[in-house]
């Protein structure tokens, strides 16, 4: 019967407004940047297992695979696929996101090339990788005006709402302990 189907796929990093993809191929640049939302279409109690095979990515370039219901982050590799047992039913994408990372993020040791940063949803910013310590966020849109200045005590995943902001390419500075990490940012 159908109530055993699984379906699992990923959209364009560009629009998740797209077709479902079973293979993903992704632009040339812009590896450090890239978030692939991952769609899941099966009934609670279903064992589900993803993994992936990657061509033609760049040296230094790792794929990271989020789930956004705890926020742990998994290095997909040849030595490692996820396996869980789903607690709810899933149906279609907003849980599982892959990461395309340049460098590796090592066991709770972070620098600040190791910092992922991205717009979860059009009002919040996530900031992974800052644990313990205190941090100031900027934006600035392409023009260099400040649209958002904050502060935040490290929490391993720390979410920052956004103001209302226009489509568009902004730049988020990060200020801690560790360094400055700058990183371009696209809100769709």
């Amino acid at each position: 019967g159908y109530e055993n189907l699984i379906q699992i796929y990923t959209k364009s990093p560009t629009n998740n407004q797209g077709k479902k993809l079973g293979i993903q191929s992704l632009p040339p640049d812009n590896y450090d940047n890239m978030i692939i939302p991952v769609g899941v279409n099966a009934s609670a109690g279903t064992e589900i297992t993803i993994a992936a095979e990657f061509e033609n990515l760049p040296a230094g370039i790792n794929v990271y695979l989020e789930d956004a219901l705890d926020n742990r982050f998994m290095l997909l590799d040849e030595n490692y696929n996820f396996n869980e047992t789903l607690n709810s039913d899933e149906n279609g994408t907003g849980r599982f996101y892959l990461h395309t990372v340049s460098n590796s993020l090592g066991e709770n040791e972070f620098n600040q090339n190791d910092l992922i940063i991205y717009a979860s949803s059009r009002n919040n910013l996530r900031i992974y990788g800052l644990e313990n310590q205190n941090a100031n966020v900027e934006m600035f849109d392409v023009m260099g005006k400040r649209v958002l200045k904050t502060s935040f005590s490290g929490a391993g995943v720390n979410n920052i709402n956004l103001p209302n902001l226009n489509k568009g390419v902004y730049i988020v500075r990060v200020v801690s302990e560790i360094g400055v990490t700058n990183k371009k940012l696209i809100i769709q």
